[in-house]
């Protein structure tokens, strides 16, 4: 089932935000809260201080977020959103809610989970459509992803019988909401991130 024209939607900017398991959860904390202290992010959402060091400056590398220029007051936040990580924030949050609805935080956390599932909403349904779609994936990785996602009931594989067989994936009824917040996150972040 396609949701949205593969042309639409790059997932570059995705992949990218998704390399660090922990930035599509600092980007929708710095949104519900208007700005934060590294502190705060660190434990608010549990994450070890050198793994939220570098999210941190992988997400100002993309443009995401920037130090607050006020810093020194005490009641001041540390980190901010940037004006791009304002436009997409919105749709990023969305997402991290929609994971934690699921239950899934560990599943989606993981590097290459929303892009597959964005690259499913947008008709990929054979594994090279999905390298496609996902640049820098590897067929390792690309595996892996796809046999979490069919173990936790978001996308079904089935084999059809060619000469060679081969493998057919489609989203399950389960996996749709999710590869919908996917694929609007990826249009959020391709508006404001350039390559």
């Amino acid at each position: 089932m396609v949701l949205v024209e593969q042309d639409a939607v790059p997932l570059e900017p995705l992949v990218h935000l998704c390399h660090y398991r922990w930035a599509p959860a600092v980007v929708a904390a710095l949104w519900e809260t208007r700005g934060a202290k590294f502190v705060t992010l660190a434990q608010g959402l549990g994450v070890a201080p050198e793994t939220l060091s570098r999210t941190l400056a992988g997400l100002d590398e993309q443009g995401l977020i920037l130090r607050n220029p006020g810093y020194g007051h005490p009641m001041r936040p540390e980190y901010l959103l940037s004006p791009d990580g304002e436009t997409a924030a919105p749709l990023v949050r969305d997402l991290v809610r929609r994971v934690a609805r699921s239950g899934l935080e560990e599943l989606a956390g993981r590097k290459w989970s929303a892009p597959v599932l964005a690259a499913a909403g947008l008709g990929a349904s054979r594994f090279g459509e999905f390298r496609g779609l996902l640049p820098g994936v590897t067929a390792r990785a690309l595996v892996q992803a796809i046999r979490s996602l069919v173990g936790a009931g978001l996308i079904e594989r089935r084999v059809v019988d060619d000469d060679p067989p081969r493998s057919v994936y489609r989203l399950t009824r389960r996996g749709r909401g999710l590869a919908v917040a996917s694929v609007r996150a990826a249009a959020a972040l391709a508006l404001v991130i350039e390559d």
